[in-house]
């Protein structure tokens, strides 16, 4: 049985809502990296398996997993975790996550498919992991698995194996850079 509490707002409108004007429609063929979470994740992390998975994204009623609709809630919260990780001064996306990073795309994922009412375990999850993130954003809380950017003494960021130094000569040569 699952205990459904009513009148949740979720923190992001759910995936199948209408866009606002300001906002870019999903593109066909939408396809997630599967970095952190996928179909299988999803599945598995459900009381209910792939049959509530199916309530959950089957707005057309065809008695199927919708596709697209869960893959734009994995994008969603995959975005949402790189996000977080970019302010907290790591490279995204992380190569080799840890099963912290997996879990919290998963339950991320599972917050976006819920329309107005979510089961207590998962507004509980959302909000663990909405605090979790933000604790990594603001540099509070450490990343296992994630590398962070390094600074150097000169004010380069060095990550992975290219860097580039942005001087005032590079920089007057852009398109609407500073003349010196």
């Amino acid at each position: 049985m699952i205990t459904l509490l009513s009148g949740y707002t979720p923190p992001v409108p759910p995936v199948d809502v209408a866009l606002s004007e300001s906002q870019t429609p999903p593109q066909a063929g939408l396809e997630s990296s599967g970095q952190y979470t996928d179909k299988q994740r999803v599945i598995e992390s459900l009381g209910g398996g792939e049959s509530e998975l199916i309530q959950l994204t089957d707005k057309a009623e065809q008695g199927v997993v919708d596709d697209e609709v869960l893959t734009r809630a994995i994008v969603q919260a995959e975005g949402e975790i790189d996000d977080a990780l970019a302010a907290g001064g790591y490279m995204t996306p992380v190569a080799d996550p840890a099963q912290k990073l997996r879990t919290l795309a998963t339950d991320l994922t599972v917050c976006r498919l819920y329309d107005h009412e979510i089961t207590l375990v998962y507004e509980a999850r959302c909000k663990e992991a909405h605090a979790w993130l933000n604790q990594v954003a603001t540099g509070r809380r450490s990343v296992p698995g994630a590398v962070r950017h390094e600074r150097g003494g000169d004010g380069q960021i060095r990550g992975g194996k290219r860097s580039m130094v942005f001087t005032d000569n590079y920089l007057s040569r852009m398109p609407g850079g500073l003349a010196l």
